[in-house]
């Protein structure tokens, strides 16, 4: 079991008196270990004495630190969060606090999985917290109007009106709190990816694949996964990842997926969770057609195999922005915001089946200006234009965007 920051402190609150504390949701930690230079301990709670905190902040990363006593000089520890005691206190009574913590939530655990995986009880997902939690617990959406509610005479006096929102009075006060909005563990214009994880080899048990769902998130800082009948689906985070983790991703998921006998299809980056759905479709033709057709890789990636999809789908699932050549997404955006003219000199160039004289003529400039133009152009889009299916590529996403680019692209 792991538990963030956020809710260690808010229990640890409960039992002692805390000097200090930087805590978040977005690092999770697992059992408590005393600190020692001699063993890893990224991501585990660590307890550390003042005389130790200094050392244990430049090695430990991902992990929660508690300081049993109150250090001389301040403490900075922006790869974990930090809890400082305030009065000094004993080992042993500091661990025992820790583990009937980490029992409840235990406890915890297994009733929200019964809830969710039996009874699919939304409301007592919200009973079951408010026990655990001591305290009133509320769902509202962004409007702050409640989804649902824990009974509670106090909560319905004070903070529901009329119109089943909380009061504009609780609204602001919340909303110029400070760190209200850090509390938010997804942030607003984060990129997310999703991935499809199936079994490489017939000879994976379905047990095993239960227990590298867990793996993906303890290993991925910002990984959401759930079983999907025998496979693992994944909703990644990767701006969370590039805040907190110091391997590439790539490089990661590539050992995880080679070491457990794991092959993965991952999606197009997005960041409106709204497009999870079509992003887990992406995610699954990836895997499926990459399986097939490259053999000895193990990671597939949709932008690799969007023309397939193409072929075989037509583009009726997706936007514009989710499908076509990201090359030329990238001109579109370029052109908007430094008002340049790339994507319809790309265009041109196609229309003019790639002669880059009679492409010049058709937008007025002399052919040295084109031919600069066109350098500028490949190096922004990323494109191979002696390769077939890049052409084809290009063209049908063309196609796709004349209707809402007809300014830039007229057939």
């Amino acid at each position: 079991m792991k538990i963030n920051g956020a809710m260690l402190h808010y229990h640890i609150s409960e039992y002692f008196d805390i000097a200090y504390a930087k805590c978040g949701q977005e690092i999770y930690a697992r059992s408590p270990v005393f600190y020692s230079d001699f063993f890893n301990m990224d991501g585990h709670i660590v307890l550390v004495t003042s005389a130790d905190i200094h050392p244990c902040v430049q090695r430990v990363r991902n992990s929660i630190l508690i300081c049993l006593d109150k250090p001389d000089h301040p403490v900075g520890s922006s790869f974990n969060d930090l809890i400082i005691l305030n009065d000094p206190m004993s080992s042993k009574m500091i661990l025992n606090v820790l583990m009937h913590i980490l029992e409840l939530f235990d406890e915890w655990d297994m009733e929200l999985n019964r809830i969710l995986y039996k009874t699919m009880d939304f409301q007592g997902l919200l009973e079951s917290a408010s026990r655990f939690m001591g305290t009133a617990v509320s769902l509202l959406d962004s409007d702050f109007k409640y989804i649902a509610y824990t009974s509670s005479p106090y909560l319905d006096k004070k903070y529901v009106d009329e119109s089943n929102r909380l009061p504009l009075k609780d609204v602001n006060s919340l909303l110029s709190a400070q760190g209200f909005k850090g509390l938010e563990s997804i942030k607003e214009g984060d990129q997310f990816c999703m991935m499809r994880i199936s079994a490489n080899s017939p000879t994976v048990p379905i047990h095993n694949m239960n227990y590298f769902c867990s793996q993906t998130e303890r290993l991925w800082p910002g990984a959401y996964s759930v079983m999907d009948e025998n496979d693992i689906a994944v909703l990644l985070d990767l701006s969370r990842y590039q805040r907190q983790a110091e391997k590439d991703l790539v490089q990661v998921v590539g050992v995880f997926l080679r070491e457990s006998r794991l092959a993965a299809g991952s999606s197009r980056v997005f960041t409106d969770i709204t497009s999870i759905p079509s992003a887990y479709v992406q995610a699954s033709f990836a895997l499926e057609w990459g399986s097939g057709d490259a053999l000895d890789e193990l990671y597939h990636c949709f932008d690799r195999y969007a023309l397939d999809f193409l072929q075989r789908h037509g583009s009726g699932h997706f936007t514009a922005e989710q499908i076509c050549h990201p090359g030329i997404l990238r001109l579109l955006e370029h052109d908007r915001v430094s008002g340049t003219s790339f994507c319809r000199t790309l265009f041109a160039y196609v229309r003019s089946k790639y002669n880059a004289v009679a492409a010049a003529k058709s937008l007025y400039i002399h052919r040295s200006s084109f031919i600069n133009r066109m350098e500028r152009i490949r190096e922004l889009a990323g494109l191979d234009l002696d390769d077939l299916d890049e052409r084809t590529y290009i063209l049908l996403s063309f196609r796709i965007l004349k209707d809402t680019c007809a300014d830039m692209i007229s057939y």
